[in-house]
């Protein structure tokens, strides 16, 4: 069959968990003798509805693969993580014209969508009148939420107020004159030189400042908070409306099925299939732990990844357990403990010798994570993992055979802590049990039930 994926495009311009999953999942379809491509926005000439697609040269997966490369010229702005606060920009309607020639020229039948970010809406109604299957994967929350995380004030945003709260959560946005320059070919030449680090650096401090979320009525009086909220109500429409036309949305977790059905109505439409990568593979071994047991936290130093939180559990159980474990962090960090182990930031080929490190991973997300790809590398490792209820991968975590989901909450997650550091030997239980009795599934296995999703529902 002939796929064409959309995405953000191809390393190293653009990395990060999606952008691995995707060039993963092309490589394996590719290897089951499908055509495959992708899709990408690209530079932005002006913010009119004119669009236009470009053939670039095919990209090298590895020796043997190669995937098509199509540029849109003129796509919509693509926010990344920054926020939305120029909202026409975002919804300028495209003409169809180009893509519906594109379509049939390369005859395709399945369009994977996996971020709504720079996607013109008229590309699924193109898909519609030309009876192309579309699916669209939940890697992130963008589009009900403009800054993709559906977070507020380092908590899941359970309440945004009629999306008042948005006005907040947004004040971070780039104007779209720095969007334009960063969708430009310029900048992907420029995106790695030692300025452009050291501004995204700064940038991205200031994004994460866990008072970013502050609240509206702190600098807008009220008629400019009620045209604001409803512009931010609009949008998300826009979005849902997208979100709706999908034929089949693969939901990356029971997570993100949950949530996207609370704002969507998607109940026909959604399919839960855990995601994998290729760095994924059955691992597996016995763990037996020592004294002192030795936890991992495998994120960043970030509120909303549960850094701090899980630091504050272990600050207070040091005070009378501080020799009898430790926690490994990889990450560059400023805090000093005598608990505390710290690392170099790691690569997936790395990876082996990461999990060497710790007995029991720790994955404390206090937002709402679509699935967390350190809980699956933990476990085929035979390595127990203890997740918060916030993380997607709690779908892979059977409580207290190999591992624990724990509400985020600093006893909750104390508890759990606290039961291994006095019974370690329900490491070496628990890691049996994964040896035994959970499926690790890498991407070719993966691969194989993605193909199957694309024939449901007729057609394919």
């Amino acid at each position: 069959m002939n796929i064409l994926h959309y995405a953000l495009g191809f390393p190293p311009f653009r990395t990060g968990g999606m952008i691995k999953y995707c060039m993963d999942l092309m490589a394996e379809e590719a290897k089951l003798k499908n055509w495959v491509g992708l899709l990408w926005p690209g530079r932005i000439t002006d913010y009119s509805d004119k669009v236009k697609i470009i053939n670039k040269p095919q990209y090298p997966l590895d020796d043997k693969i190669r995937i098509e490369s199509f540029e849109i010229v003129n796509p919509l702005p693509v926010p990344l993580l920054n926020g939305i606060n120029e909202f026409e920009a975002f919804m300028q309607p495209k003409v169809i014209d180009n893509f519906e020639r594109f379509f049939i020229a390369n005859k395709v039948d399945i369009l994977h969508v996996h971020t709504l970010m720079g996607l013109p809406k008229e590309v699924l109604d193109v898909c519609v009148r030309l009876n192309i299957k579309t699916v669209f994967t939940t890697h992130d929350y963008f589009g009900i939420c403009p800054r993709w995380s559906l977070e507020k004030q380092g908590s899941p945003c359970l309440d945004d107020n009629g999306c008042e709260s948005c006005i907040a959560c947004n004040k971070t946005a780039l104007s779209l004159r720095k969007i334009k320059f960063m969708q430009s070919t310029a900048y992907r030449y420029l995106k790695d030189t030692p300025i452009m680090k050291n501004m995204r650096r700064m940038h991205n401090k200031k994004l994460y400042k866990e008072d970013y979320g502050s609240e509206a009525e702190d600098f807008y009086p009220d008629d400019i908070k009620k045209s604001l909220s409803k512009a931010y109500r609009e949008l998300r429409r826009y979005y849902t409306d997208m979100i709706e036309s999908f034929n089949i949305i693969h939901c990356n977790s029971s997570n993100t099925s949950k949530i996207y059905n609370r704002y969507c109505n998607i109940r026909n439409s959604a399919k839960v299939l855990n995601i994998s990568h290729a760095a994924i593979k059955d691992f597996r071994k016995l763990r037996n732990c020592q004294m002192p047991v030795r936890f991992g936290y495998l994120g960043p130093i970030t509120q909303h990844k549960g850094y701090y939180f899980i630091k504050q559990v272990f600050d207070e159980l040091s005070a009378n357990r501080n020799n009898s474990f430790q926690l490994h962090i990889f990450a560059e960090c400023m805090d000093e403990a005598t608990y505390l182990i710290k690392h170099p930031v790691y690569d997936y080929s790395e990876l082996e010798n990461v999990m060497e490190k710790f007995d029991v991973l720790l994955v404390p997300s206090l937002w709402n994570e679509t699935f967390g790809f350190t809980a699956l590398e933990a476990l085929s490792y035979g390595i127990p993992v203890i997740v918060t209820e916030n993380v997607g991968a709690k779908d892979l975590i059977v409580p207290k055979m190999n591992g624990d989901i724990v509400s985020p909450d600093i006893e909750s997650m104390k508890s759990a802590v606290l039961e291994i550091i006095d019974k370690p030997e329900i490491i070496n239980q628990m890691s049996k049990y994964t040896l035994q009795n959970i499926e690790i599934q890498d991407m070719s296995k993966h691969t194989l039930r993605m193909i199957e999703l694309y024939k449901q529902e007729g057609n394919i």
